[in-house]
Protein backbone atom coordinates (compact mmCIF):
# COMPACT_ATOMS: atom_id res chain seq x y z
CA UNK A 1 0.00 0.00 0.00
CA UNK A 2 1.71 3.80 -0.79
CA UNK A 3 2.38 5.56 2.05
CA UNK A 4 2.81 8.62 -0.11
CA UNK A 5 2.23 9.65 -4.15
CA UNK A 6 2.03 12.33 -6.73
CA UNK A 7 2.37 12.47 -9.96
CA UNK A 8 6.16 12.55 -9.87
CA UNK A 9 7.27 10.16 -6.69
CA UNK A 10 5.62 7.14 -4.51
CA UNK A 11 6.35 5.94 -1.61
CA UNK A 12 5.63 2.35 -0.16
CA UNK A 13 7.03 0.10 2.83
CA UNK A 14 9.76 -1.05 1.14
CA UNK A 15 10.87 1.50 -2.02
CA UNK A 16 10.53 5.07 -2.69
CA UNK A 17 9.34 5.55 -7.17
CA UNK A 18 10.95 8.32 -8.62
CA UNK A 19 8.64 8.16 -12.25
CA UNK A 20 10.25 11.15 -14.34
CA UNK A 21 13.76 9.67 -13.65
CA UNK A 22 11.89 5.93 -14.23
CA UNK A 23 14.02 4.61 -11.03
CA UNK A 24 12.45 2.69 -8.34
CA UNK A 25 15.08 2.82 -4.97
CA UNK A 26 14.41 -0.60 -3.29
CA UNK A 27 15.64 -1.59 0.22
CA UNK A 28 18.77 -3.66 -1.23
CA UNK A 29 19.27 -1.14 -4.28
CA UNK A 30 17.75 0.87 -7.44
CA UNK A 31 16.10 -0.58 -10.49
CA UNK A 32 15.98 0.69 -13.51
CA UNK A 33 11.80 0.77 -14.68
CA UNK A 34 13.02 0.75 -18.43
CA UNK A 35 15.49 -1.74 -18.92
CA UNK A 36 14.67 -3.49 -15.34
CA UNK A 37 18.43 -3.42 -14.75
CA UNK A 38 19.28 -4.14 -10.66
CA UNK A 39 22.44 -1.93 -10.07
CA UNK A 40 23.99 -0.41 -6.68
CA UNK A 41 23.43 -3.61 -4.76
CA UNK A 42 23.64 -3.12 -1.08
CA UNK A 43 22.61 -5.12 2.05
CA UNK A 44 21.98 -2.85 4.80
CA UNK A 45 21.65 -5.48 7.37
CA UNK A 46 25.70 -5.80 5.95
CA UNK A 47 25.96 -2.14 7.33
CA UNK A 48 26.89 -0.86 10.28
CA UNK A 49 26.15 2.54 11.44
CA UNK A 50 28.37 4.65 13.31
CA UNK A 51 28.80 8.27 14.67
CA UNK A 52 27.75 11.40 12.23
CA UNK A 53 30.47 12.91 10.82
CA UNK A 54 28.60 15.85 8.64
CA UNK A 55 25.88 17.29 6.69
CA UNK A 56 25.79 17.61 2.87
CA UNK A 57 23.87 19.16 0.53
CA UNK A 58 20.10 18.45 1.94
CA UNK A 59 20.91 15.17 4.57
CA UNK A 60 23.23 14.28 6.87
CA UNK A 61 26.38 11.90 6.70
CA UNK A 62 27.05 8.94 9.12
CA UNK A 63 30.49 6.94 9.22
CA UNK A 64 29.51 3.33 8.59
CA UNK A 65 31.44 -0.25 8.09
CA UNK A 66 30.38 -3.08 5.43
CA UNK A 67 30.76 -5.90 8.14
CA UNK A 68 31.69 -8.55 5.70
CA UNK A 69 34.61 -6.79 4.38
CA UNK A 70 35.32 -3.85 6.84
CA UNK A 71 35.00 -1.28 4.41
CA UNK A 72 34.62 1.98 5.78
CA UNK A 73 31.45 4.31 4.42
CA UNK A 74 29.69 7.42 4.04
CA UNK A 75 26.35 6.76 4.08
CA UNK A 76 23.98 10.08 3.17
CA UNK A 77 20.67 10.03 4.19
CA UNK A 78 17.95 12.44 2.28
CA UNK A 79 14.14 12.35 3.11
CA UNK A 80 12.00 11.66 0.43
CA UNK A 81 8.81 13.39 1.88
CA UNK A 82 10.48 16.99 0.98
CA UNK A 83 10.38 17.87 -2.16
CA UNK A 84 13.49 20.21 -2.57
CA UNK A 85 15.07 17.08 -1.40
CA UNK A 86 13.98 14.53 -3.60
CA UNK A 87 14.73 17.21 -6.56
CA UNK A 88 18.50 16.67 -4.81
CA UNK A 89 18.25 13.16 -4.79
CA UNK A 90 17.62 13.20 -8.36
CA UNK A 91 19.91 14.96 -9.45
CA UNK A 92 22.92 13.03 -6.80
CA UNK A 93 21.99 9.72 -8.24
CA UNK A 94 21.65 10.67 -12.45
CA UNK A 95 25.12 12.26 -10.98
CA UNK A 96 26.16 9.42 -9.54
CA UNK A 97 24.94 6.48 -10.97
CA UNK A 98 25.47 7.03 -14.97
CA UNK A 99 27.48 4.45 -15.11
CA UNK A 100 30.79 6.59 -15.53
CA UNK A 101 32.93 6.93 -13.06
CA UNK A 102 36.20 9.51 -12.54
CA UNK A 103 38.85 8.75 -9.51
CA UNK A 104 39.17 12.46 -8.76
CA UNK A 105 35.02 12.33 -7.64
CA UNK A 106 34.13 10.48 -4.50
CA UNK A 107 33.01 7.33 -5.55
CA UNK A 108 29.42 5.91 -5.40
CA UNK A 109 29.06 2.56 -4.18
CA UNK A 110 24.73 1.79 -4.30
CA UNK A 111 21.85 3.25 -2.62
CA UNK A 112 19.07 1.61 -0.96
CA UNK A 113 15.72 2.48 0.75
CA UNK A 114 15.24 2.54 4.58
CA UNK A 115 12.06 4.13 6.90
CA UNK A 116 11.24 7.64 4.61
CA UNK A 117 15.14 7.94 3.95
CA UNK A 118 17.68 6.96 0.81
CA UNK A 119 20.51 6.09 1.88
CA UNK A 120 23.86 6.82 -0.57
CA UNK A 121 26.81 4.62 -0.20
CA UNK A 122 29.59 6.28 -0.52
CA UNK A 123 33.34 5.97 -0.29
CA UNK A 124 34.68 7.37 3.21
CA UNK A 125 37.40 9.96 2.67
CA UNK A 126 39.38 9.53 5.99
CA UNK A 127 40.78 12.71 6.33
CA UNK A 128 37.70 15.11 6.01
CA UNK A 129 37.68 18.16 3.92
CA UNK A 130 39.71 20.52 2.78
CA UNK A 131 38.38 23.26 4.45
CA UNK A 132 38.78 21.64 8.01
CA UNK A 133 42.74 21.25 6.86
CA UNK A 134 42.48 24.91 5.87
CA UNK A 135 40.91 25.99 8.74
CA UNK A 136 43.48 23.84 11.23
CA UNK A 137 46.43 25.60 10.18
CA UNK A 138 44.66 28.90 10.29
CA UNK A 139 43.49 28.61 13.49
CA UNK A 140 46.99 27.75 15.04
CA UNK A 141 48.85 30.55 12.78
CA UNK A 142 46.58 32.95 11.92
CA UNK A 143 49.18 35.07 9.91
CA UNK A 144 51.12 32.32 7.67
CA UNK A 145 51.41 33.03 4.78
CA UNK A 146 51.31 30.84 2.12
CA UNK A 147 48.42 28.90 4.46
CA UNK A 148 49.42 25.95 2.25
CA UNK A 149 52.51 24.93 0.57
CA UNK A 150 52.52 25.90 -2.80
CA UNK A 151 53.24 21.65 -4.21
CA UNK A 152 50.63 20.85 -2.04
CA UNK A 153 48.10 23.73 -3.42
CA UNK A 154 49.07 22.40 -6.64
CA UNK A 155 48.34 18.99 -6.05
CA UNK A 156 44.61 19.51 -4.94
CA UNK A 157 44.17 22.15 -7.62
CA UNK A 158 45.14 19.15 -10.43
CA UNK A 159 42.71 16.75 -8.75
CA UNK A 160 39.88 18.82 -8.90
CA UNK A 161 40.27 20.08 -12.46
CA UNK A 162 40.72 15.86 -13.38
CA UNK A 163 37.05 15.86 -11.59
CA UNK A 164 35.48 19.30 -13.25
CA UNK A 165 37.07 18.07 -16.69
CA UNK A 166 35.55 14.56 -16.32
CA UNK A 167 31.96 16.26 -15.37
CA UNK A 168 32.04 19.25 -17.95
CA UNK A 169 33.28 16.75 -20.79
CA UNK A 170 31.76 13.20 -19.90
CA UNK A 171 28.63 14.61 -18.04
CA UNK A 172 28.23 17.31 -19.53
CA UNK A 173 27.91 18.92 -15.73
CA UNK A 174 28.19 21.96 -14.45
CA UNK A 175 28.62 21.30 -10.36
CA UNK A 176 27.65 24.97 -9.09
CA UNK A 177 28.51 24.28 -5.18
CA UNK A 178 32.44 24.26 -5.51
CA UNK A 179 33.86 25.40 -1.85
CA UNK A 180 36.46 24.01 0.07
CA UNK A 181 33.53 22.01 2.25
CA UNK A 182 33.41 19.75 -0.88
CA UNK A 183 36.68 18.80 -1.63
CA UNK A 184 37.45 15.96 0.79
CA UNK A 185 40.50 14.63 1.55
CA UNK A 186 42.08 10.89 2.29
CA UNK A 187 45.29 9.97 3.74
CA UNK A 188 46.83 8.52 0.31
CA UNK A 189 46.80 12.09 -0.01
CA UNK A 190 43.63 12.33 -2.89
CA UNK A 191 41.47 15.60 -3.13
CA UNK A 192 38.16 14.48 -4.47
CA UNK A 193 35.04 16.57 -5.20
CA UNK A 194 31.73 15.59 -3.77
CA UNK A 195 28.47 16.83 -3.19
CA UNK A 196 25.90 16.93 -6.50
CA UNK A 197 22.85 17.54 -5.07
CA UNK A 198 22.70 21.16 -7.23
CA UNK A 199 24.72 20.16 -9.63
CA UNK A 200 23.05 20.85 -13.27
CA UNK A 201 23.20 18.50 -16.49
CA UNK A 202 23.60 20.20 -19.74
CA UNK A 203 22.84 18.29 -23.00
CA UNK A 204 25.71 19.50 -24.82
CA UNK A 205 28.81 21.76 -24.03
CA UNK A 206 26.93 24.97 -25.62
CA UNK A 207 24.52 24.80 -23.27
CA UNK A 208 23.78 27.36 -20.34
CA UNK A 209 21.53 27.53 -16.94
CA UNK A 210 19.82 30.61 -15.65
CA UNK A 211 18.81 28.90 -11.64
CA UNK A 212 20.47 30.48 -8.99
CA UNK A 213 21.27 28.02 -6.67
CA UNK A 214 24.97 26.94 -4.82
CA UNK A 215 27.17 28.78 -2.20
CA UNK A 216 26.88 32.41 -2.64
CA UNK A 217 30.26 33.15 -1.43
CA UNK A 218 32.39 31.19 -4.63
CA UNK A 219 29.77 32.59 -7.17
CA UNK A 220 31.17 33.86 -10.42
CA UNK A 221 30.47 37.23 -11.65
CA UNK A 222 27.90 36.40 -14.02
CA UNK A 223 26.35 34.31 -11.77
CA UNK A 224 26.29 37.30 -9.16
CA UNK A 225 24.24 39.55 -12.21
CA UNK A 226 21.91 37.46 -13.07
CA UNK A 227 23.09 36.27 -16.29
CA UNK A 228 23.21 33.07 -17.89
CA UNK A 229 26.12 30.74 -16.79
CA UNK A 230 27.96 27.62 -17.87
CA UNK A 231 31.26 25.57 -17.33
CA UNK A 232 33.27 28.59 -16.82
CA UNK A 233 31.28 29.41 -13.43
CA UNK A 234 33.10 26.29 -11.92
CA UNK A 235 36.41 27.71 -12.82
CA UNK A 236 35.69 30.85 -11.14
CA UNK A 237 34.70 29.21 -7.78
CA UNK A 238 37.89 27.05 -8.27
CA UNK A 239 40.33 30.20 -8.51
CA UNK A 240 38.56 31.22 -5.28
CA UNK A 241 39.58 28.48 -3.34
CA UNK A 242 43.16 28.40 -5.02
CA UNK A 243 43.26 31.84 -3.67
CA UNK A 244 42.37 30.54 -0.29
CA UNK A 245 44.65 27.87 0.32
CA UNK A 246 47.48 30.17 -1.02
CA UNK A 247 47.00 33.59 1.62
CA UNK A 248 44.71 31.77 4.47
CA UNK A 249 41.71 34.12 4.33
CA UNK A 250 38.27 34.35 1.47
CA UNK A 251 39.33 36.05 -1.58
CA UNK A 252 37.23 39.38 -0.98
CA UNK A 253 36.44 41.47 2.17
CA UNK A 254 33.43 39.62 4.22
CA UNK A 255 30.06 41.03 3.08
CA UNK A 256 26.65 40.57 5.59
CA UNK A 257 23.90 40.92 2.41
CA UNK A 258 24.29 39.16 -0.81
CA UNK A 259 23.68 43.02 -2.59
CA UNK A 260 26.64 43.78 -0.88
CA UNK A 261 28.58 40.71 -1.94
CA UNK A 262 27.46 41.46 -5.68
CA UNK A 263 28.75 44.72 -5.63
CA UNK A 264 32.34 44.09 -4.39
CA UNK A 265 32.69 41.50 -6.99
CA UNK A 266 31.46 42.95 -9.97
CA UNK A 267 33.36 46.41 -8.92
CA UNK A 268 36.00 45.12 -8.28
CA UNK A 269 39.63 43.68 -10.19
CA UNK A 270 39.36 39.83 -9.59
CA UNK A 271 41.30 38.96 -6.67
CA UNK A 272 45.40 38.32 -7.83
CA UNK A 273 48.28 36.59 -5.36
CA UNK A 274 51.12 39.19 -3.96
CA UNK A 275 53.89 39.97 -6.82
CA UNK A 276 56.96 38.88 -5.08
CA UNK A 277 58.56 35.54 -4.43
CA UNK A 278 56.30 34.28 -1.93
CA UNK A 279 54.39 32.21 -4.75
CA UNK A 280 55.79 31.02 -8.57
CA UNK A 281 55.30 33.19 -11.63
CA UNK A 282 53.50 30.55 -12.67
CA UNK A 283 51.21 29.87 -10.13
CA UNK A 284 49.83 34.02 -10.20
CA UNK A 285 49.27 33.43 -14.14
CA UNK A 286 47.69 29.97 -13.52
CA UNK A 287 44.75 31.88 -10.75
CA UNK A 288 44.55 35.22 -13.31
CA UNK A 289 43.48 32.58 -16.13
CA UNK A 290 40.68 31.42 -13.81
CA UNK A 291 39.32 34.47 -12.59
CA UNK A 292 38.82 36.19 -15.74
CA UNK A 293 35.63 38.20 -15.28
CA UNK A 294 34.47 37.89 -19.04
CA UNK A 295 33.87 33.82 -18.62
CA UNK A 296 34.79 32.80 -22.57
CA UNK A 297 37.84 34.67 -21.19
CA UNK A 298 38.88 32.06 -18.60
CA UNK A 299 40.44 28.84 -19.35
CA UNK A 300 38.27 25.53 -19.51
CA UNK A 301 39.74 22.92 -17.54
CA UNK A 302 41.83 20.48 -20.14
CA UNK A 303 43.25 23.73 -20.78
CA UNK A 304 44.09 24.97 -17.45
CA UNK A 305 45.52 20.95 -16.90
CA UNK A 306 48.62 21.87 -20.05
CA UNK A 307 49.57 24.92 -17.73
CA UNK A 308 53.22 25.16 -16.89
CA UNK A 309 52.03 25.66 -12.85
CA UNK A 310 50.55 21.93 -13.04
CA UNK A 311 52.96 19.95 -15.76
CA UNK A 312 56.24 21.16 -13.32
CA UNK A 313 54.64 19.69 -9.79
CA UNK A 314 52.89 16.65 -11.15
CA UNK A 315 55.74 14.29 -9.11
CA UNK A 316 54.99 15.31 -6.18
CA UNK A 317 52.85 12.74 -4.76
CA UNK A 318 54.95 11.55 -2.19
CA UNK A 319 55.47 14.71 -0.65
CA UNK A 320 51.65 15.57 -0.86
CA UNK A 321 50.97 12.34 0.67
CA UNK A 322 53.66 12.88 3.78
CA UNK A 323 52.01 16.58 4.44
CA UNK A 324 48.37 15.31 4.38
CA UNK A 325 49.24 12.40 6.67
CA UNK A 326 51.39 15.13 9.24
CA UNK A 327 48.53 17.64 9.46
CA UNK A 328 46.04 14.84 9.91
CA UNK A 329 48.10 14.39 12.78
CA UNK A 330 47.82 17.60 13.96
CA UNK A 331 44.07 17.97 13.81
CA UNK A 332 43.88 15.25 15.76
CA UNK A 333 46.11 16.71 18.54
CA UNK A 334 43.90 19.84 18.17
CA UNK A 335 40.87 18.03 18.58
CA UNK A 336 41.83 17.04 22.44
CA UNK A 337 41.16 20.92 22.99
CA UNK A 338 45.41 21.34 22.64
CA UNK A 339 47.12 24.34 21.65
CA UNK A 340 49.59 23.55 19.52
CA UNK A 341 53.02 25.53 19.07
CA UNK A 342 56.01 25.67 17.58
CA UNK A 343 57.68 23.31 19.72
CA UNK A 344 54.81 21.15 19.46
CA UNK A 345 55.72 20.90 15.71
CA UNK A 346 59.13 20.76 16.29
CA UNK A 347 58.33 17.06 17.95
CA UNK A 348 55.62 15.91 14.94
CA UNK A 349 58.74 17.02 12.65
CA UNK A 350 55.61 19.11 10.87
CA UNK A 351 57.34 22.87 10.48
CA UNK A 352 58.14 22.20 7.24
CA UNK A 353 55.27 20.55 5.82
CA UNK A 354 53.33 23.62 7.38
CA UNK A 355 55.38 26.48 6.05
CA UNK A 356 57.31 27.60 9.15
CA UNK A 357 61.00 26.43 7.71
Amino acid sequence: MSMSASASYEVTGKAVQLKRAGIKIMNNGIINEVTGENYGFIDSEEIIFKEQIGYGSGGSVHLATHEPSGTQLAIKSLNVYDKEKRQQLLNELSSLNDGMQCDDLVQFYGSYYHNGRVRIVLEYMNCGSLRSFMDTIRNQFPDQTPLLPESVICRCTYQILKALDFLHKKRHQIHRDMKPENILVNSLGEFKLTDFGISKQLFNTLNICKSFVGTLAYMSPERMNSESYSYPSDIWSLGLIIYEMAMGRFSYPLCKTFIEMREVVLNTDPPTLPNDDTFSENMQDFLKECLKIDPQERAIASELLEHPWIQENLMIESEVIQWVQEISELKEQISNDTRVGKEDLEMLGLQEFIGLK
